[in-house]
């Protein structure tokens, strides 16, 4: 909404100077959301049509928390993103494409949260949908994995998850952190697992950490099932490994929502950390001492 009503500001490059003032009309504008009364013979439905795994992971917690009250609401998603949310036991699953727009209950759309609007009112987008909809959000539960990707991922049990890349560089720490803190680990003893979604980047990581690239959901969860604790940037396996109830560390920078990750109550907040703070914070979660000392590496800030 913020985005599509306001471009203009934008390109006529005054929008700092004006934020303020349209930060408030968008989010008090009856424009937001659809309408709160459903049309005859409509169903309720909530629309994400963002392409982000942790986008679509809010979202469906928006839609579990309104499933008691409406039995047959159903999720609209785009076709990529079905893999990630089936893990869970979710409502059922259409495609955006598909759906189109027709009469609502209640629409959310995922990209009108703007991260300038949430960070102006100080709320995440999750806490920001819940107030608009009057809804509390809900975690789904993850259904039973596959025995056969469990058995393939018992080799990694007990390393570190690292997911080093995002689709979205300002919300991604930088490649030499994400080394040296990998060594880091392996110099407590610790070897680590790489997940991402492809191979390229990753050939900087050691050659007996464990690389996970391009691989199916079903396989991801599987690994991660497997891990201490999982690290990743505020991206969708972050997103993923706290729904999942997994030791999750999520680092932040600037341009994260507020209290991003605070549905999930086995995941932490760094913001713009060292490599310092996340081996120490990764030993605390798995109730461990850091037994020697880390080696105060040369660290880049967001």
């Amino acid at each position: 909404f913020f985005y599509r009503h306001y471009r203009h500001h934008v390109l006529r490059g005054n929008l700092c100077d004006e934020l303020p003032a349209l930060v408030k009309e968008a989010l008090t504008s009856p424009h937001q959301f659809a309408e709160r009364t459903a049309m005859p013979g409509s169903s309720l439905q909530v629309i994400c049509d963002s392409p982000g795994i942790g986008d679509n992971l809010l979202a469906l917690t928006i839609a579990e928390g309104l499933c008691s009250h409406h039995p047959d609401l159903v999720f609209c998603a785009k076709p990529e993103i079905h893999g990630w949310l089936q893990l869970f036991d979710a409502p059922p699953l259409r495609c955006v494409a598909e759906n189109g727009r027709p009469s609502l209950l209640c629409t959310v759309d995922i990209a009108s949260a703007t991260v300038l609007a949430m960070r102006a009112i100080g709320r995440s987008r999750h806490e920001q949908w819940a107030r608009e909809i009057g809804v509390t959000p809900a975690l789904p539960q993850l259904l039973p994995l596959s025995p056969a990707y469990l058995d393939e991922f018992v080799p990694i049990a007990g390393r570190i998850a690292l997911a080093p890349f995002s689709k979205h560089t300002d919300r991604t720490w930088p490649l030499d952190n994400w080394l040296k803190l990998e060594a880091a680990f392996e110099m407590h003893g610790i070897r680590c697992v790489v997940v991402s979604d492809s191979a390229d980047g990753t050939e900087g990581f050691s050659q007996i950490a464990a690389i996970l690239a391009g691989t199916s959901p079903q396989r991801v969860a599987a690994a991660l099932s497997y891990v201490q604790v999982v690290i990743g940037n505020d991206s969708g396996m972050a997103h993923l490994a706290g729904m999942m109830g997994r030791p999750t560390l999520a680092i932040c920078s600037s341009a994260s929502d507020p209290r991003i990750f605070s549905l999930y109550p086995t995941a932490r907040e760094l913001h713009a950390p060292d490599v310092n703070e996340v081996v120490r914070s990764a030993f605390e979660m798995i109730g461990q001492d850091v037994r020697a000392r880390v080696p105060a590496f040369p660290f880049e800030r967001f």
